[in-house]
């Protein structure tokens, strides 16, 4: 899952962009735990812009396994 700001004033920032990244997996634990494999920060630099990028890997659990 890629996660990132709105493109226009303010989408660089890194603060904001974690919070919408943990705000996104505490909205998909609302149907039940997720396992979180990774989390990747990176920059599309388009148009000469940065604007950043959060990747989310995660997978969903058996019913009888451990979250790490």
């Amino acid at each position: 899952m890629n996660i990132a700001l709105p493109e226009g004033p303010g989408q660089d920032r890194i603060p904001d962009l974690l919070r919408a990244a943990a705000a996104t997996i505490e909205e998909m634990e609302t149907d039940g735990p997720i396992g979180v494999m990774d989390v990747l920060l990176h920059y599309d630099l388009e148009a000469g812009a940065n604007r950043p990028h959060v990747t989310l890997y995660y997978y969903f659990p058996e019913e009888d396994e451990e979250l790490l």
